[in-house]
């Protein structure tokens, strides 16, 4: 249930005797706007002449071959992870071959009775 007078009709602003603010002159008067004609990618980077690119700087030429920092140090993540991951599937052999152990030696001990 909602807070508040109930309503039963669409809030209607009345259009008559709206006398304009003297703080607020209304909108400015907009000007008409130029037409844009469609055009499409190809013709955009034609008309732009981005096909003409400028030559690398010097020495600058084989710069994804001077620093493969991030290639060397996601290489050592991933060996960092793979070690990990052979550490955590011995733990879990061993506690699944404990818990096997245990599980023979309780139904050993209920046998007995």
């Amino acid at each position: 249930m909602g807070y508040g007078f109930p309503i039963q009709a669409p809030m209607v602003l009345s259009t008559v005797n709206q006398q304009p603010s003297p703080n607020n002159p209304g909108l400015p008067v907009t000007q008409e706007l130029p037409s844009v004609k469609a055009v499409n990618a190809a013709n955009v980077q034609r008309e732009l002449n981005y096909d003409t690119r400028l030559s690398p700087m010097p020495g600058m030429a084989n710069a994804e071959i001077m620093s493969d920092a991030r290639q060397q140090e996601t290489r050592e993540f991933a060996s960092a992870m793979g070690v990990a991951f052979g550490i955590t599937k011995q733990q879990n052999k061993a506690s699944a071959a404990r818990a096997r152990a245990k599980g023979k030696a309780a139904q050993k001990i209920a046998e007995r009775r």
